[in-house]
C-alpha cells in the first residue's frame, strides 16, 4: 500500500504540481471554492426539503434547480482534492482527519442515495416524506462536519 502511495506522489503531474509556484495555490483555492459552494447548495436544498424557505412556491423545483449545481461543485471538489491528496498521499492516507472525512463522505453518499429512493417512492404524495426530511437533517450535519475535517487535515 505504501509503495502505491509513494508511487502516486512520484507521478509526473504530481511532481509538476509540487514544483509549480502557481498551480497548487490555484487548485487549493478552487477546492475551497468548490467545498464552500457545495456545502451552501446542499444546505439550501436541505432547507427547502424541510420547508424552511417559506418564500418558495415549489420546494421540489428549487431543489431540482440547485441539485445540478451541487453535483458540479462536488465534481470540482473531487477534481481538485485528488491532486492535493496525491502530493502527500503516503502521509495523508494515515491522517485521522482525512480518514474521518472519507468516512463521512461515504455516509453522505449513502444518505443521498436513501433520500433519492425515499423521494422517488413518495413523489406522487406531494410533500417530502418524514424519512426524506430526516435524510435532509442528517445531511445538514454531515456536510459541515466534512468541511471541518478537511480543515483539520493540515494540522494533524
Amino acid at each position: 500500500m505504501l509503495d502505491l502511495l509513494t508511487g502516486l506522489e512520484r507521478l509526473a503531474p504530481v511532481e509538476a504540481l509540487k514544483a509549480s509556484f502557481i498551480a497548487y495555490p490555484v487548485i487549493n483555492a478552487a477546492h475551497i471554492f468548490a467545498i464552500g459552494s457545495l456545502v451552501t447548495l446542499v444546505l439550501m436544498i436541505d432547507l427547502a426539503v424541510l420547508g424552511r424557505l417559506p418564500a418558495l412556491r415549489s420546494r421540489r423545483e428549487f431543489a431540482g434547480m440547485l441539485r445540478p449545481l451541487a453535483l458540479g461543485a462536488l465534481a470540482l471538489a473531487l477534481a481538485t482534492g485528488l491532486p492535493m491528496f496525491a502530493i502527500r498521499a503516503s502521509e495523508y492516507a494515515f491522517n485521522p482527519a482525512i480518514r474521518l472525512k472519507m468516512l463521512l463522505l461515504l455516509v453522505a453518499a449513502i444518505n443521498l442515495a436513501a433520500f433519492v429512493l425515499l423521494d422517488r417512492s413518495a413523489r406522487t404524495a406531494g410533500d417530502y416524506p418524514a424519512a426524506a426530511k430526516a435524510c435532509a437533517v442528517l445531511s445538514m450535519a454531515l456536510w459541515p462536519a466534512i468541511l471541518l475535517c478537511g480543515r483539520f487535515i493540515g494540522f494533524i
